[in-house]
Order: structure tokens, then C-alpha cells, then sequence
């Protein structure tokens, strides 16, 4: 809510001040009888004043401009007036300029946004159309008078034009009115002097607006060449596409992944466009990180209040109002998508186009109207929730983690189908929340984890009153219009029943490849997704894909990480690989699960490897916090250095940095000994795990007679 104040402030200011000035009746002054009326005062004054009044002259231009007063000509007069005309059209060209940049910021602050999204139909095909050619246009319509100077200030700051092309473009193209009009407004003090009145009729005479004309015809060579340039394209080859855009690199997907390689190439020079049909930011921002996350603290902050006791705090009274907690998930959404909206990245100088992208041809992608030809081209389109083919499912009203979020009424009883990261975060979020839930899985909960520390979880979401089933098979889903949903599983050879009030879906998530028409790219397909190397290139090497799409590792920093593998091998030509070494997961239960390396399973298969583990009951500062339930075990080479660790517990997600960097870097346990920690922190469980790694060496029967050998010498 306070960010949507801030962008909306300047803005209001603008029209408070405005309003203001009429109000005050201020603009009986700004005539053509004041200035004569008082001359010789004005002049007198800027002569023996001559440091505070261009200051002054400029505060006022500038401010009239930014908020729209009528009267842009007879300012620009007053100028050549009273400055000259070399100060005059300084003067009037950086206060024009400065009004101007003032009030379109405010208008593209507040309304930018909006507007895209609202634009449709002709108006988005004029948006995109204007910006491909914006610094021809808005020099153009500066040139020539008849268009009004704050309706040019408004409309590009709503077609979402760069900042840098807005100001330049104005800056340059008020200098030729400018400069006739300020030695227009020079010749008044002699006129006035005489006491003769000027006929200002001469200002929109053929000799003044004709070289103006003439200019801003000049300025539209370029767009007109590129029109003629695109009409003998499209004879040839696109006859039905309004427009043909080349590019440096074209990227499909605005989720985490395309949006951190478009701002990284658009900020290293290259020409970008980014096509994206759906929200920006993705899955993560819109429907699964952040809103997953924001729930869970919500319900956390619920469930430990009413489970406090342990501490001497009692909030029996204590109720949860759901309608508010969905407001609260929506606003942190809210809040972080304007890191990702396009008006940001259209600053940056990405060409974002909302339309579904599909290849054409190996180097030529079609978006809406238009057609886009890339030097190379990156697809990042992401992932959706996959449905399992259940009978009955189609039939009946289920959630996905899409639709979830969207709940006005807390579910009385909810079925979650699924027990990965998405099921298992949102089964313990609306369970702590005070919903009864039912979680039912194929396999085992979260089969990639280990299953030691998925046990300790497995216990505390029991604990929370969650329902498990594993190693099921569902058999039929039926609604039932007075009972609800309910399914049929069978379960250790017997069959079973459950009805509930809402269902969800959470049985992982596939590529999203269908609208892409990759075969005529040439790009190929696995099981998972597309197809890439070590490089992330697919089959055909001018295309790269990264984040889920590719089916590899789907989470978000991942796709940040392949974004910046991607962005070495395309914007400097490096030979970058992707190393999955040390890829950090965390499942945001409580407690947490986090993971990076290899697994148990793996060191299993390998005679050299140790696994040693250490629980935080045995952490000082998990006892004082009461958060007891968590271990973390590491798995070594006989070298001691580090292949693999799996931490279940509180702030399981943060304590695991370390141990990605020790990975990475080739690290032994000895560099985690060596470290001083504060006290008391749950990071200490590091260095102790660590430690008793080498405690049976060091109090071994042979390290004590050294030590009472050393004494005795001593």
C-alpha cells in the first residue's frame, strides 16, 4: 500500500499545485498585457538581479511546465525578453526540458504500469508501434507548435518511452521553435519601448512555421525509410504481420530466468526483446515462491502464537481472519512485482511484447503482429502444475498452486494430492492456519530428500494433525454437490474414502513447450523438456533455453544462475558450462529441509565416503527458542572434504550457504573447525558437526600418549 502511495504522490502533487494556481487566480497574470504593462520594470529588475533571476525565471518555467499552465509560447517569449536570445533559449530549452522529464516520470510512475496492462487492440499495436520509433516521433511532434506541449509529455509517459529517449528527444527538439520564438520575444522591448503593440499574428505565419515543418518532416526520413524497408519485407515474405523487428537477442519468458538475462544484456548494449503473454515475474513472483512463503509466515505466525505455552504465553483468544491473510500474500505479490513490471524493464531498454511467441522458422519468432529475427534466441518459458490423468479429475473443481492463492473462505477440509515441495509446504501452511488436511502421495514425501530428515518432518507435520498416506493409489475422484470432493485410494491393500470440502493438485510441474512450434525452430525434445548441453544451447545452436523449461532443476535460483551462464556464452562469447555441483534446494516446511551435494543414496554406492550427523537438541540456541526437531548430517571423502549436506530444522535454508560454498570451492571440514562463531547461533551446529568429524582422532589412545609424552619433556 505505501509503494502504491509513492507512485501515485508525484503525481498528485502535480495536479494539488495546478489546481492551486487556478484557484489563486494566478493565471490573470500570465497575458500579453501584463508583460507589456510591466516592462521596463521586469527589465530593470533582471539587470540589477542578473544572478537570481535566470534562477527564478527558471523555478517558474519549469514548474508551469511540469504542471501544465497554459501559456508555453508567451513564457518562451518572455524569455528573449528579458534574456536575450543566447540566454534566452538556454534558459528556456533546460527549464522546458526539466518541466517536461518532471511530469513525465509522474505520469509513467503512476499510471505506466496500467496503462500496458490495459492496452489492447489498436492501442497496444500504436504503443509498441510509437516505441519502436520514439525518438523520431517525439522530436517531430516538439517541432512543430500545433501539438500541445503538455498533451507530448503525457502520452509517451503512458506508451512507457524510454526516459533517455523522452529527454533527449525533447531536449533537442524544442531548440528550433525555441530559438524563433525567444528572437521573437527580443524584439518586443523595443516594440514596447515605443509604445506600439506587436502583432503576434506574425508567430504562426508561413515564414515562421514553415522551416519548423520542414524540420519536422527531416525527422520522420527514418521512420518513413523503415516503413518502405518493412512494406518490401513483408511483400516478400510476411505479407500478413504488421511490422518485422531485428535483434541482438530475443527472449520467450518473463520469469525469473528471462528477466535476469534481459536486463543483463539490455544494460551491456545489445537490443533486446522480451515476449511474454503472461504476468511478469513468472510462477515464482505470481503463483509459487512468494505467495507460498507469504502464507507460511502468516500461518506460522498464527500456529506459534496459539502454541506458546512452553514460553508462559497464553493467547487462547487469539483467531485468524483468512480474507485478511489472502490480502496479505497479494501484497508482498504486489510489492515485489514492480522489480518486475514492464515499465521497469522497458527503462532498461528491453522491448517487452505481451503476446504468445512461436518459431516460425530456425531464426524467425512470431509474437502477435509482429516478427521477430534474432541474432540468437533464449527460451524461458517455465513450467506449469501437471495433472495426473485421475479418474474423475476432469470432472470435479480442483486448485492448483495457480488458483490456490485465489481462496476467499478458508477450506474446511482440504485434500492435497501430492507430497513434493508444493504439496507439503501448503498442506502445513493451511493445517497451521486451523484446516484439517489430507495429504496423500504415490511414493514417499518428498523422495529426492533424505529419507532420515524427511522422517523428522514426516513427525512434525503429523504432530500438526496432518493426515499421510503414502505409497497409494488413487482410483476415482467424484463431487458431490452437498458433501463435497472425495477420493478413492487404495491403501496397503484396502480401500478408502476420504471426503473434504477443496482439493488440490500438486503432483509436480512440466515444461511449458506446447505454443513454441519448436519443431520448425529445429530444437529438440527430452521426456522432461527441451534439449541443452553443457552450454545451455539446444539442438540448434542459436538457441538456448534455461530454468524449467529444460526439466533439469526447476527452481528459481537456478534459472537466475543458467541466466547468467547463458549471458557469458551469448553477450562475451565465453565457452561457460554449467556446473550442478553444489545446487542448494529447500522445501520451507516446518522445519525446514535443505540440501545441496550428493545424497545418502549416493554415498552408499561409493566404500570411502563418511557420514557423520549432528541434532540440534544439542544447539544452545535451538533450546532457548524451543526448536529442538532438526538434525544436519554431512557426508565426506576420507579426506574429509565435502560432498554432501542435508540440515532438517529451523532456518535450514540460511544455515546451508556455507555449505554450498565449501562444495563449490572444494572444501575439507577442517575450514569449517578453523572458523570462530557467534554464540549462541543454530549456525554453531556447523563448526560442531564438523568437529566431531575429527574428535575420535584427536582423543584417541595415541594423540593422549603424545600428550603425556610432551608433558613429561615439558
Amino acid at each position: 500500500m505505501i509503494k502504491k502511495i509513492h507512485r501515485w504522490l508525484p503525481l498528485v502533487v502535480l495536479i494539488g499545485l495546478l489546481l492551486l494556481f487556478f484557484s489563486l487566480h494566478l493565471d490573470k497574470y500570465l497575458s500579453f498585457n501584463t508583460l507589456r504593462e510591466n516592462h521596463a520594470l521586469l527589465i530593470a529588475w533582471t539587470q540589477t538581479h542578473y544572478f537570481i533571476a535566470p534562477l527564478i525565471f527558471i523555478v517558474f518555467y519549469t514548474t508551469a511546465v511540469a504542471i501544465s499552465i497554459p501559456g508555453a509560447v508567451l513564457l518562451t517569449l518572455t524569455g528573449g525578453f528579458l534574456f536575450g536570445v543566447f540566454w534566452g533559449v538556454l534558459f528556456v530549452v533546460i527549464s522546458a526540458t526539466l518541466g517536461a522529464t518532471i511530469l513525465f516520470f509522474a505520469v509513467r510512475t503512476a499510471l505506466g504500469d496500467w496503462f500496458a496492462q490495459k492496452a489492447s487492440g489498436w492501442i497496444e499495436r500504436m504503443r509498441r508501434g510509437f516505441q519502436h520509433n520514439a525518438f523520431s516521433y517525439l522530436v517531430t511532434l516538439r517541432l512543430i507548435p500545433l501539438f500541445p506541449f503538455w498533451a507530448v509529455n503525457i502520452v509517451p509517459a503512458l506508451l512507457n518511452i524510454r526516459a533517455k529517449t523522452f529527454v533527449t528527444a525533447t531536449f533537442l527538439g524544442i531548440i528550433p521553435g525555441t530559438t524563433v520564438y525567444v528572437m521573437v520575444g527580443n524584439g518586443l522591448s523595443q516594440i514596447f519601448a515605443a509604445n506600439q503593440t506587436p502583432n503576434l499574428g506574425i508567430i504562426f505565419e508561413l515564414q515562421i512555421l514553415g522551416p519548423l515543418l520542414a524540420l519536422a518532416v527531416l525527422s520522420l526520413m527514418p521512420v518513413l525509410y523503415q516503413f518502405s524497408t518493412r512494406k518490401h519485407q513483408n511483400h516478400h515474405s510476411f505479407s500478413d504481420i504488421s511490422r518485422v523487428i531485428n535483434c541482438d537477442l530475443a527472449i520467450i519468458g518473463g520469469g525469473a530466468g528471462g528477466l535476469s538475462l534481459a536486463s543483463g544484456c539490455s544494460q551491456l548494449g545489445l537490443k533486446v526483446v522480451l515476449v511474454e503473454s503472461g504476468k511478469m515475474g513468472g510462477d515464482c513472483l505470481n503463483y509459487g515462491c512468494i505467495p507460498s512463503k507469504s502464507l507460511l509466515a502468516a500461518a506460522k505466525t498464527f500456529y506459534y502464537a496459539k502454541h506458546a505455552t512452553h514460553f508462559g504465553v497464553h493467547t487462547e483468544a487469539i483467531k485468524i481472519n483468512f480474507e485478511q491473510v489472502m490480502q496479505h500474500v497479494h501484497q508482498i505479490i504486489d510489492n515485489i512485482s514492480e522489480h518486475d513490471s514492464v515499465q521497469r524493464f522497458e527503462s532498461l531498454g528491453v522491448q517487452v511484447i505481451k503476446q504468445v511467441g512461436k518459431f516460425l522458422t530456425p531464426d524467425t519468432l512470431q509474437a502477435g503482429d509482429s516478427i521477430i529475427k534474432a541474432k540468437r534466441f533464449v527460451i524461458a518459458t517455465g513450467s506449469s502444475p501437471f495433472i495426473p490423468p485421475i479418474p474423475g479429475l476432469d470432472a470435479v473443481s480442483y486448485f492448483t498452486n495457480e488458483t490456490i492463492f485465489d481462496l476467499k473462505e478458508q477450506p474446511e477440509h482440504l485434500i492435497v494430492i501430492g507430497g513434493g515441495p508444493i504439496g507439503c509446504e501448503l498442506a502445513q501452511a493451511f493445517a497451521m492456519l486451523g484446516s484439517k488436511v489430507t495429504l496423500l502421495e504415490g511414493l514417499n514425501l518428498l523422495p529426492k530428500d533424505d529419507p532420515d530428515c524427511v522422517a523428522v518432518l514426516r513427525t512434525q507435520m503429523k504432530s500438526m494433525n496432518i493426515l499421510i498416506y503414502e505409497q497409494i493409489e488413487i482410483t476415482q475422484i467424484n463431487s458431490h454437490p452437498d458433501k463435497g470432493i472425495s477420493v478413492c485410494f487404495e491403501f496397503q491393500n484396502t480401500q478408502f474414502i476420504i471426503t473434504a470440502s477443496h482439493l488440490l493438485i500438486a503432483t509436480g510441474r512440466r515444461a511449458n513447450v506446447k505454443p513454441l512450434d519448436l519443431e520448425k525452430a529445429g530444437v529438440k525434445l527430452t521426456s522432461k523438456g527441451v534439449e541443452v548441453n553443457k552450454y545451455l544451447q539446444t539442438s540448434n545452436k542459436k538457441i538456448y533455453a534455461l530454468g524449467d523449461v529444460t526439466g533439469l532443476y526447476q527452481f528459481t535460483h537456478m534459472a537466475s544462475y543458467q541466466a547468467g551462464i547463458a549471458l557469458r556464452n551469448i553477450v562475451f562469447k565465453l565457452p561457460s558450462k554449467v556446473d550442478y555441483r553444489a545446487i542448494p534446494w529447500v522445501t520451507y516446511t516446518d522445519p525446514e529441509l535443505a540440501h545441496v551435494g550428493i545424497g545418502v543414496s549416493d554415498a552408499l554406492r561409493h566404500p570411502d565416503t563418511q557420514i557423520i550427523e549432528w541434532p540440534f537438541v544439542d544447539n544452545d540456541r535451538a533450546q532457548t527458542e524451543h526448536t529442538l526437531n532438526g538434525k544436519i548430517k554431512i557426508i565426506t571423502d576420507k579426506k574429509a572434504r565435502i560432498l554432501g549436506v542435508t540440515i532438517v530444522g529451523p532456518h535450514a535454508g540460511e544455515l546451508i550457504l556455507p555449505w554450498v560454498m565449501a562444495i563449490r570451492e572444494k572444501k575439507t571440514l577442517r575450514s569449517f573447525t578453523d572458523v570462530i562463531v557467534p554464540y549462541p547461533t543454530l549456525s554453531e551446529i556447523s563448526k560442531r558437526v564438523a568437529g566431531s568429524f575429527y574428535a575420535p582422532k584427536l582423543f584417541s589412545n595415541k594423540t593422549r600418549m603424545l600428550v603425556r609424552w610432551l608433558q613429561k619433556i615439558g
